[in-house]
């Protein structure tokens, strides 16, 4: 199944629940089963008085005991309302059999409002209860259990294909943090605490708080190593902002979990209840906590991919040089990796690739990067017909697109090109990314290096994702933030 289709057959399933939950909710809501949580003798059911505060919105259709609730040689009075008109009532329901003295005990009043479609909604002590909704319960459970099977397969094909990038991201980040809500919603759900829809609002809400306590550990560790790693960075490399972003995330991190912790909010947001923007909070810390790590997962992996051998050219990404022209160590890390990756290719299949060694000229550098790669690939064997210079690039972003301009101009059919670059390994994912930016495919070859390197990068491209899909995530926050104002205000609103 092909990726489109995959997600062609998500939106299906999705819009197909919505539909049939409509449906199921008007077809069934005109009826409402009733536990009163009453216990009586069998032989009393039918003592029993009902009053409504408005005559001709509902009436009781049926009075019985529940077989399966039972105290001691007692059973629970279960009563059958039928919708008549929409409109809201309040219906006060007594047990006539229990005595004068006792009658306080017996009593039990339920505010019903019918809606249009005949749907009745319980809505007793700011309380939402219906009709359909075990059945809707199942079907969430059922859709979210399918997401989570597309997005693992969109994983695994992106995986395959070594389509990494943001999307990717997204998926795998999503799928985490959407499967620990899953488990923990099942979870409640088998031990019977989402019975009733109020409690599945409730609870719902709450799984923010047990997220965060699955999620904030493996937070916690992550950015405790970033920042020893960025010690080690520090002390080996020198002094950068860039090199300090772990040791920053780090405290940001280690800073929102006490917050969160900690926070109170009456006094910062005045008249906003503190359970809406707590819970919001909680939520939206997991969400972002699930994309780092997924950010981390995706990234790893990037380096761990091996392209087919089957490419017609291979961009190599310049990093600098040394004063005299040579390759520093990085830089010759990665014109060895795709030297390397090019012996393979012909050894295997017969077919050579060409180079496009890339980068420009510095202010301190007497040549430019791309003529020093050059130089070094004729120096190793290379003939010069398979090399194709770049050399007005003066970063990544750069580095991909007039490479992509050099290969345009020496091929007649650049769609249908095989592209690989090379680079250090912790630089692949970004790799992908301004490839991906600029329109093509390329696939990427790993140059190892000091694994110092790795935790920093990862960080940079976490930061990426924020910015890059910042509109994706500011919609996450906002619908999560309308979802619990929803669930917060809605029997009021009703």
């Amino acid at each position: 199944m092909k990726r489109n289709k995959k997600l062609l057959f998500l939106l299906i399933v999705m819009i197909a629940a919505v539909v049939f939950s409509v449906v199921y909710t008007i077809v069934v809501g005109h009826h409402y089963t009733l536990h009163t949580s009453m216990f009586v003798a069998e032989n009393t059911v039918n003592d029993m008085t009902i009053t409504y505060e408005k005559e001709g919105v509902v009436e009781v259709s049926d009075i019985h005991l529940d077989d399966e609730t039972f105290i001691s040689d007692s059973r629970e009075i279960v009563l059958e309302f039928e919708a008549l008109s929409v409109g809201s009532t309040d219906v006060d329901i007594t047990d006539m059999s229990s005595g004068s003295d006792d009658r306080l005990h017996h009593s039990f009043h339920k505010e019903l409002l019918v809606l249009p479609g005949n749907v009745i909604i319980d809505t007793t002590y700011n309380r939402i209860e219906f009709q359909a909704y075990p059945v809707l319960l199942i079907v969430l459970f059922i859709v979210m259990g399918v997401t989570l099977v597309v997005l693992l397969l969109l994983f695994i094909e992106y995986n395959q294909n070594g389509d990494f990038g943001y999307k990717m991201i997204l998926c795998v980040g999503f799928g985490f943090f959407l499967s620990i809500l899953f488990l923990i919603l099942v979870y409640k759900w088998a031990n019977n605490s989402l019975r009733f829809y109020s409690s599945f609002m409730t609870q719902f809400m709450d799984v923010g708080l047990e997220m965060f306590i699955i999620l904030a550990p493996l937070l916690i560790i992550s950015s405790l190593m970033l920042a020893f790693s960025n010690i080690f960075l520090l002390k080996k490399e020198g002094f950068r902002p860039a090199n300090a972003l772990g040791i920053a995330f780090a405290v940001i991190c280690i800073a929102g979990i006490i917050l969160i912790l900690r926070l109170d909010v009456r006094v910062v947001f005045g008249s906003v209840e503190r359970s809406i923007v707590h819970r919001t909070l909680l939520y939206i810390f997991c969400y972002f906590g699930a994309m780092f790590l997924a950010t981390t997962l995706c990234a790893y992996n990037a380096t761990r991919y091996r392209p087919g051998y089957d490419r017609d050219y291979i961009i190599i990404l310049g990093c600098g040089i040394r004063r005299d022209g040579s390759l520093t160590p990085l830089l010759k890390a990665r014109v060895d990796a795709a030297l390397d990756f090019e012996k393979e290719q012909f050894d295997k299949t017969g077919k050579h690739a060409i180079f496009v060694p890339s980068g420009g000229q510095g202010d301190d550098e007497i040549i430019s990067e791309s003529q020093a790669m050059t130089n070094y690939l004729i120096s190793q064997g290379v003939d010069r017909e398979r090399i194709l210079m770049e050399d007005k690039s003066v970063n990544t972003l750069e580095n991909m697109k007039f490479s992509k301009e050099i290969i345009m101009k020496h091929t007649d059919d650049f769609e249908n090109c095989k592209i690989a670059f090379a680079t250090t390994n912790y630089h692949v994912f970004r790799g992908y990314i301004y490839a991906q930016k600029n329109g093509f495919v390329a696939k990427g070859i790993s140059a190892k290096t000091k694994r110092y390197f790795y935790p920093n990068a990862f960080l940079r491209e976490f930061i990426g994702l924020l910015v890059d899909r910042k509109f994706v995530n500011l919609a996450f926050i906002i619908i999560t933030l309308i979802v619990f104002v929803l669930f917060n205000y809605l029997p009021g609103i009703i």
